[in-house]
């Protein structure tokens, strides 16, 4: 599962041998920065999030090998969340037999998920090459997001049309049937340029997350400047376990059912999506199962378990 990903294999190896070398209290943004992602001295992680991103990419990749091919090695490694340092616990893997394992194929699927619409982002100041800087990061970002299995992303070419338009985020939800915007800024004094994004909340206008990036532009970068931020927009809010799909389970949760028992089997869903480990997984899944067993109407639990099995899929893409 690790085959063709150096990175996270330097991530990993580096952040356990420290560990297991008694040097867990420096594993910190900046040397994992320096010693896994080649930075120099002047790179700063609050004002670049690469390690924070495949951080990220590690957890799910982890959690992914230990409920497949490593799921029965002996001991478990995780990264716990808002940590570098990882911990290590004994594997008490029993196999569990699922019932449901034919529900849904993902893989199979086009994306039936939340719909987002990329508002193409504004250049704020003298144009120069804001523009073209303005519309690859709007084109970058969708073309990442797109790639999701379970987003369905509005095309750019109807996105386009309300570029330098004032608009109710309200109003277009409801006119491009999206459950999420995301609109953003761009300001440049010199050669320093600060791209601003914020994820709306369609329904109500609410702003769910927001970010700034700021970054050194010249001719000669543009390009790279615009994927790397343009990956960390959406690895952020698009990802497998990132910000839209945490939202739209959170709002899962608010359900009703008369069985207090399938009822739980929500929370639990919930509580698995901020530890993300392989047994709360199991937890969640076998709770869920026995819900729709006593409540077979009971709708948020299939998309409950629907989300898992969706889960399942998009981490082996990876």
């Amino acid at each position: 599962m690790f085959e063709n990903k150096n990175r996270l294999q330097r991530f990993l190896s580096y952040v356990v041998n420290e560990t297991l070398n008694g040097n867990a209290a420096l594993i910190k943004g900046y040397t994992l920065g320096l010693e896994v992602f080649d930075k120099d001295e002047s790179f700063d992680p609050a004002a670049d999030a690469i390690v924070r991103v495949e951080a990220g990419r590690l957890r799910r990749l982890l959690e992914h090998y230990y409920m497949g091919e490593g799921k029965e090695d002996k001991v478990l490694i995780n990264l716990p969340k808002g940590n570098y340092e990882p911990t290590f616990e004994k594997n008490n893997y029993k196999p569990v037999k699922s019932t449901t394992d034919s529900i849904i194929n993902a893989a199979a699927a086009p994306p039936t998920g939340p719909a987002i619409a990329v508002l193409p982002f504004e250049f704020i100041g003298e144009k120069g090459n804001l523009s073209i800087f303005a519309d690859g990061i709007t084109e970058e970002i969708i073309n990442q997001l797109s790639m999701s299995p379970s987003l369905y992303v509005i095309s750019r070419k109807v996105t386009s049309l309300y570029k330098g338009k004032a608009v109710d985020i309200r109003e277009l939800s409801k006119e491009l049937e999206t459950h999420y915007v995301l609109e953003g800024s761009i300001r440049q004094a010199g050669a320093n340029v600060r791209v601003s994004a914020a994820l709306i909340n369609g329904t109500n206008g609410a702003i769910i997350w927001t970010e700034k990036y700021d970054r050194i532009l010249n001719p000669e970068n543009i390009i790279i400047v615009q994927d790397e931020i343009a990956s960390q927009v959406s690895a952020t809010i698009g990802d497998a376990y990132g910000t839209i799909m945490r939202n739209s389970a959170v709002n899962m949760k608010r359900s009703s059912t008369e069985f207090m028992e399938a009822y739980k089997s929500m929370l639990l869903f919930h509580d698995y999506l901020f530890e993300l480990s392989p047994q709360a997984h199991l937890k969640a899944r076998d709770s869920l199962e026995s819900a729709i067993k006593l409540d077979p109407y009971y709708a948020d639990a299939w998309a409950g378990l629907s989300f898992l099995h969706l889960m399942n899929t998009a981490l082996a893409l990876i």
